[in-house]
């Protein structure tokens, strides 16, 4: 990372499964093995100096719990122990429902361990299949959105590999939302 004039480096991984997410205990395995993860690259960055930084991080789930509330798939407890934190809807039965996305984003911009919102807008801006109105009752919930993220410190994710709609990108641009740019 550092020949390629790098000056820090983030490790990531899903926590549970995107398609299913689970709420994770302090002592589940994933958990354990998040923690294990962060504690190691704390001590490769006391060894290896200063010339470039490594991160521990994670993209945890954004779902919807057996309570049917909006749910973050880790414990603080561990969340407080990563360096970087992506909270990404993922499996969420109402998944293009404006409410329900309005919901679910608001709920983990508001979570204060979160550092970044990821795939902002994944299962809809390929929909062909919407009509006009839900479009229209779609595009009115960003501003509040978007509002949250600046008020919250959150940083929006533009993932090269499925990058968010342009109009959405132009929106948070607008709004004054710091972008967290990877793939």
């Amino acid at each position: 990372y550092k020949s390629l004039g790098l000056e820090f480096v983030c490790f990531t991984e899903h926590a549970s499964k995107p398609g299913s997410p689970e709420k994770q205990a302090t002592d589940s395995n994933i958990s354990q093995s998040l923690l294990t993860e962060a504690e190691r690259i704390k001590r490769i960055n006391q060894e290896s100096g200063k010339d470039i930084m490594a991160l521990s991080g994670v993209e945890a789930n954004i779902f919807i719990d057996e309570n049917n509330q909006p749910a973050i798939d880790l414990p603080d407890e561990v969340l407080q122990k990563l360096d970087l934190v992506i909270a990404s809807r993922h499996a969420i039965a109402q998944e293009k429902e404006p409410k329900a996305i309005k919901e679910t984003l608001i709920f983990a911009i508001k979570n204060p361990r979160v550092d970044v919102i990821g795939h902002t807008d994944r299962y809809t801006r390929n929909d062909k299949e919407k009509s006009p109105e839900y479009w229209q009752e779609y595009w009115k919930i960003w501003p509040e959105i978007l509002e949250e993220m600046v008020k919250n410190n959150k940083a929006f994710e533009i993932n090269l590999n499925n990058p968010p709609a342009k109009k959405l990108i132009e929106l948070a641009a607008k709004a004054g939302v710091r972008f967290f740019i990877n793939y």
